[in-house]
């Protein structure tokens, strides 16, 4: 049992909250559905077609009933224009839509996106994930667009 420990650490799945962990299985999946696939990095899973890495991806649990959710701000990479958040949402803990958000829209902070000074994390505010606003940040316009 404490090589499956050791191992879990080498992945970088040691002390990750359950939430993020499934985050990023759904993630996954949707992906694998759409032809891509997402191999793990530590924080990050790569966005592949075939042997070309398209960019990588942040996976976040976005709990559509709280209409918020935050964001570590070490961990998004504001200069890379490859890196997105991807955030899985879940209706009453089933995964429903998947947004994504590439890192230059966090170095603008722009709308639906504030920073936390105080906590370092960002926020971002979605009241309703149909909205006509969020049609540029839904999975299938972005992975279409890479």
């Amino acid at each position: 049992m404490e090589f499956g420990n050791q191992l879990k650490e080498l992945k970088g799945e040691s002390g990750v909250p359950d939430a993020i962990k499934k985050a990023k299985d759904d993630f996954r999946y949707v992906l694998s559905r759409s032809n891509y696939t997402a191999p793990a990095q530590l924080e990050y899973q790569s966005i592949c077609k075939g042997a070309a890495t398209l960019g990588y991806a942040l996976a976040v649990p976005f709990n559509i009933e709280q209409k918020m959710f935050t964001v570590p701000a070490n961990l998004v990479k504001t200069d890379d224009p490859k890196m997105y958040v991807a955030a899985v949402c879940y209706k009453e803990g089933t995964p429903i839509d998947l947004l994504m958000f590439n890192s230059a829209l966090f170095a603008k902070k722009a709308k639906p996106i504030k920073y936390d000074k105080k906590n370092g994390r960002y926020v971002l505010k979605i009241k309703d994930i149909k909205h006509a606003s969020m049609e540029k940040f839904a999975f299938g316009f972005v992975i279409g667009n890479l």
